[in-house]
């Protein structure tokens, strides 16, 4: 009995340690948590507001910054995860993508698992968009 109470014990542990990272995982992503430009402005609904020019500043694989759909996007964290070569992910960096988003070669779109994992990166929204 005494073995099973360590087990169950230990069992709980690591679910509860596993919970944690998760946990922490979401929140270091969150858009909330993320810094906005110092030139960006604040909008109406709280959002960080972006001019065009403001985007194209962040151009390279050091600073890849994406407006996809009117919605700019912090993309730098996420270039060494790409499954393509970096010049055809960079090629796109400071710029409106949506096109490149909506198409990523023979009319296929990126897949709602990539959409998903898209949010996380958002840093605001672009003016006018």
């Amino acid at each position: 009995m005494t073995s099973n109470r360590i087990a169950y014990t230990g069992f709980v542990a690591f679910v509860s340690v596993l919970l944690t990272l998760v946990v922490v995982n979401m929140v270091q992503r969150s858009p909330d948590s993320q810094p906005a430009d110092e030139d960006g402005d604040k909008g109406g609904n709280g959002e960080t507001v972006y001019r065009l020019d403001q985007v194209a500043e962040h151009d390279s694989a050091s600073s890849c910054w994406k407006v996809i759909d009117g919605v700019v996007y912090d993309l730098t964290g996420y270039l060494p995860s790409h499954p393509t070569e970096e010049e055809t992910f960079t090629r796109w960096c400071g710029k409106e993508a949506t096109s490149a988003w909506q198409d990523k070669g023979n009319g296929r779109p990126h897949s709602p698992r990539a959409a998903a994992r898209l949010e996380s990166y958002r840093i605001g929204v672009i003016e006018g968009g």
